[in-house]
């Protein structure tokens, strides 16, 4: 029991609540194929289906790229960055996901000196600014380290 308290005390609490519902709907279900009354499954299941919205919440929240295109991007730019890339190849990669004429805003470039390159995401039509950040640590030209840092 002192392995479980532990494990469910190191979550954030969205995702406590997101996985006590998720036990609470996995009963539900489990409860429901005992069952024989048409009513009561029916009830069990709709219990289910609530309990999992909020497993469905902590989802998005942690993973906003699977319903909004401008956080895809600028994720699939961040995989296509690669140690060992110079600084112009580094441009050209942010080119190839933000072309002048296309469909997303440039990330903006806030730092960029000989050791380091910022980029902060374009919040694009969204209200208020965003602070998904991509940050590359460069040696003599070339990207060394990256990291991404989402917006909490």
């Amino acid at each position: 029991m002192d392995r479980i308290e532990t494990f469910y005390r190191a979550m954030p609490p969205l995702i406590q609540t997101a996985f006590l519902c998720g036990v609470l709907a996995a009963f539900a279900l489990l409860a429901m194929c005992f069952l024989s009354n048409k009513w009561m499954k029916i009830s069990l299941f709709v219990i289910a289906l609530l309990c999992s919205v909020p497993g469905l919440q902590a989802v998005l929240a942690y993973h906003p790229e699977l319903v909004d295109e401008r956080f895809r991007t600028y994720k699939e730019f961040f995989t296509d960055l690669r140690p060992g890339m110079s600084h112009d190849d580094v441009l050209f990669t942010e080119q190839k996901y933000y072309p002048v004429n296309g469909e997303r805003d440039l990330p903006r470039l806030a730092t960029d000196s000989p050791v380091l390159m910022t980029f902060y995401m374009s919040p694009e039509n969204e209200k208020g600014p965003t602070r998904e950040c991509i940050t590359l640590t460069l040696d003599q030209g070339k990207v060394t380290a990256k990291e991404y840092s989402r917006d909490l």
